[in-house]
Protein backbone atom coordinates (compact mmCIF):
# COMPACT_ATOMS: atom_id res chain seq x y z
CA UNK A 1 0.00 0.00 0.00
CA UNK A 2 1.31 3.54 -0.67
CA UNK A 3 1.25 6.59 2.06
CA UNK A 4 -2.98 7.17 1.34
CA UNK A 5 -3.68 3.31 2.13
CA UNK A 6 -4.21 2.45 -1.58
CA UNK A 7 -3.39 -0.90 -3.26
CA UNK A 8 0.03 -1.25 -5.27
CA UNK A 9 2.28 -3.48 -6.95
CA UNK A 10 5.67 -4.24 -5.65
CA UNK A 11 8.93 -4.39 -8.19
CA UNK A 12 7.90 -7.91 -9.34
CA UNK A 13 4.56 -6.55 -9.99
CA UNK A 14 2.49 -8.60 -7.39
CA UNK A 15 0.33 -6.46 -4.56
CA UNK A 16 -0.13 -9.72 -2.38
CA UNK A 17 1.94 -13.13 -2.15
CA UNK A 18 -0.46 -15.61 -0.85
CA UNK A 19 1.23 -18.81 1.22
CA UNK A 20 -0.85 -21.95 0.49
CA UNK A 21 -0.93 -24.68 3.04
CA UNK A 22 -2.66 -28.13 3.44
CA UNK A 23 -5.01 -28.84 6.70
CA UNK A 24 -1.65 -30.02 8.19
CA UNK A 25 0.06 -26.79 7.28
CA UNK A 26 2.45 -28.21 5.15
CA UNK A 27 3.39 -25.35 2.69
CA UNK A 28 2.04 -26.26 -1.08
CA UNK A 29 2.92 -23.48 -2.82
CA UNK A 30 2.74 -20.01 -3.43
CA UNK A 31 -0.10 -17.47 -5.25
CA UNK A 32 0.40 -14.23 -6.52
CA UNK A 33 -2.45 -11.57 -6.16
CA UNK A 34 -3.15 -8.15 -7.87
CA UNK A 35 -4.74 -4.92 -6.47
CA UNK A 36 -8.42 -6.28 -6.18
CA UNK A 37 -7.38 -9.75 -4.98
CA UNK A 38 -7.31 -11.11 -9.06
CA UNK A 39 -4.75 -14.11 -9.61
CA UNK A 40 -2.27 -12.06 -11.58
CA UNK A 41 1.28 -12.62 -13.14
CA UNK A 42 4.47 -11.63 -11.81
CA UNK A 43 7.33 -9.87 -13.84
CA UNK A 44 8.93 -13.25 -15.23
CA UNK A 45 4.45 -14.84 -16.13
CA UNK A 46 4.68 -16.89 -12.79
CA UNK A 47 1.41 -16.56 -10.79
CA UNK A 48 1.15 -19.79 -9.00
CA UNK A 49 4.05 -22.36 -7.97
CA UNK A 50 2.24 -25.34 -6.59
CA UNK A 51 3.58 -28.48 -4.75
CA UNK A 52 1.92 -31.51 -4.78
CA UNK A 53 3.21 -34.32 -1.87
CA UNK A 54 3.15 -37.50 -0.72
CA UNK A 55 0.78 -38.60 1.38
CA UNK A 56 4.29 -38.80 3.88
CA UNK A 57 4.78 -35.08 3.00
CA UNK A 58 7.83 -35.13 0.70
CA UNK A 59 7.72 -33.45 -2.44
CA UNK A 60 6.09 -35.50 -5.68
CA UNK A 61 5.75 -32.52 -8.10
CA UNK A 62 6.55 -28.74 -7.98
CA UNK A 63 5.31 -26.39 -11.25
CA UNK A 64 4.50 -23.25 -12.21
CA UNK A 65 1.55 -21.82 -13.97
CA UNK A 66 0.52 -18.25 -14.92
CA UNK A 67 -3.05 -16.63 -13.78
CA UNK A 68 -4.74 -18.78 -16.81
CA UNK A 69 -3.52 -21.57 -15.19
CA UNK A 70 -1.19 -22.43 -18.38
CA UNK A 71 1.97 -23.87 -17.87
CA UNK A 72 5.05 -21.91 -17.73
CA UNK A 73 8.79 -21.84 -17.01
CA UNK A 74 9.86 -21.03 -13.77
CA UNK A 75 12.83 -18.96 -12.66
CA UNK A 76 15.26 -22.73 -12.76
CA UNK A 77 14.13 -22.88 -16.43
CA UNK A 78 11.51 -26.14 -16.24
CA UNK A 79 7.55 -26.16 -15.83
CA UNK A 80 7.71 -28.88 -13.99
CA UNK A 81 10.01 -31.24 -11.79
CA UNK A 82 8.47 -34.50 -10.72
CA UNK A 83 9.96 -36.67 -7.38
CA UNK A 84 9.74 -40.78 -7.90
CA UNK A 85 10.22 -42.47 -4.59
CA UNK A 86 10.26 -46.27 -3.97
CA UNK A 87 8.02 -48.17 -1.78
CA UNK A 88 9.89 -46.95 1.25
CA UNK A 89 9.24 -43.28 0.42
CA UNK A 90 12.86 -43.26 -1.14
CA UNK A 91 13.91 -41.03 -3.53
CA UNK A 92 14.71 -42.72 -6.62
CA UNK A 93 14.45 -40.29 -9.49
CA UNK A 94 14.20 -36.40 -9.81
CA UNK A 95 12.50 -36.23 -13.61
CA UNK A 96 12.30 -32.33 -14.97
CA UNK A 97 10.12 -31.31 -17.48
CA UNK A 98 8.89 -28.44 -20.15
CA UNK A 99 6.10 -26.67 -20.68
CA UNK A 100 4.41 -29.65 -23.19
CA UNK A 101 5.94 -32.68 -20.92
CA UNK A 102 8.48 -33.79 -22.28
CA UNK A 103 11.77 -34.07 -20.63
CA UNK A 104 13.47 -30.71 -20.66
CA UNK A 105 17.04 -29.93 -19.27
CA UNK A 106 17.00 -27.67 -16.63
CA UNK A 107 19.96 -24.73 -16.21
CA UNK A 108 22.41 -26.42 -15.48
CA UNK A 109 21.59 -29.02 -18.34
CA UNK A 110 20.21 -31.87 -16.45
CA UNK A 111 16.83 -33.46 -17.08
CA UNK A 112 16.67 -36.48 -14.77
CA UNK A 113 18.71 -37.30 -11.68
CA UNK A 114 18.62 -41.44 -10.87
CA UNK A 115 19.41 -41.89 -7.63
CA UNK A 116 20.85 -45.44 -7.14
CA UNK A 117 20.64 -47.06 -3.03
CA UNK A 118 21.85 -49.67 -1.11
CA UNK A 119 20.08 -52.08 0.38
CA UNK A 120 19.29 -50.24 3.89
CA UNK A 121 17.57 -46.79 1.36
CA UNK A 122 21.56 -44.79 1.28
CA UNK A 123 22.20 -43.19 -1.91
CA UNK A 124 25.21 -44.84 -3.24
CA UNK A 125 25.26 -42.87 -6.68
CA UNK A 126 23.90 -39.96 -8.15
CA UNK A 127 23.47 -40.19 -11.89
CA UNK A 128 22.85 -37.50 -14.07
CA UNK A 129 20.88 -37.23 -17.87
CA UNK A 130 20.08 -35.30 -20.52
CA UNK A 131 16.73 -34.93 -21.84
CA UNK A 132 17.50 -37.24 -24.65
CA UNK A 133 19.09 -39.85 -21.84
CA UNK A 134 22.32 -39.35 -22.17
CA UNK A 135 25.12 -39.24 -19.26
CA UNK A 136 25.71 -35.02 -18.85
CA UNK A 137 27.32 -33.18 -16.94
CA UNK A 138 26.70 -30.89 -14.54
CA UNK A 139 28.01 -26.75 -14.11
CA UNK A 140 31.37 -28.43 -12.32
CA UNK A 141 31.60 -31.11 -14.78
CA UNK A 142 30.43 -34.03 -13.06
CA UNK A 143 28.20 -36.75 -14.19
CA UNK A 144 28.35 -39.18 -11.72
CA UNK A 145 28.66 -38.58 -8.32
CA UNK A 146 29.68 -41.84 -5.72
CA UNK A 147 29.38 -41.96 -1.89
CA UNK A 148 31.01 -44.04 0.37
CA UNK A 149 28.46 -46.40 1.78
CA UNK A 150 30.54 -47.59 4.79
CA UNK A 151 29.92 -44.64 7.01
CA UNK A 152 26.68 -45.56 9.21
CA UNK A 153 24.71 -43.48 7.44
CA UNK A 154 26.68 -40.52 6.63
CA UNK A 155 27.31 -39.22 3.49
CA UNK A 156 30.84 -38.86 2.36
CA UNK A 157 31.83 -38.22 -1.27
CA UNK A 158 33.90 -41.21 -2.81
CA UNK A 159 34.73 -40.33 -6.48
CA UNK A 160 33.39 -38.16 -9.22
CA UNK A 161 33.00 -39.00 -12.80
CA UNK A 162 32.81 -37.04 -15.78
CA UNK A 163 30.41 -38.08 -18.97
CA UNK A 164 33.71 -39.92 -20.32
CA UNK A 165 33.39 -42.09 -16.85
CA UNK A 166 36.89 -40.71 -16.14
CA UNK A 167 37.58 -39.27 -12.37
CA UNK A 168 38.32 -36.18 -11.66
CA UNK A 169 40.05 -34.85 -8.70
CA UNK A 170 37.75 -33.57 -5.85
CA UNK A 171 39.99 -31.28 -4.35
CA UNK A 172 38.89 -29.05 -1.42
CA UNK A 173 35.40 -30.59 -0.46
Amino acid sequence: YDEKNNPTLNHEGVHKIVYNYNKYWWYLGVSYKGQYGEAINDTRGISHMVLNLTPSGFLSNLSYVDKNQKPILGPEGFHSMQNYYNDMDALVRTSIYGTYQRLSNNTEGVADYVYNLNSSGQTIRVSLYDADSNLTEDLEGVAEYYYEATLNGLYYLEKQLNAQGEELPQGDI
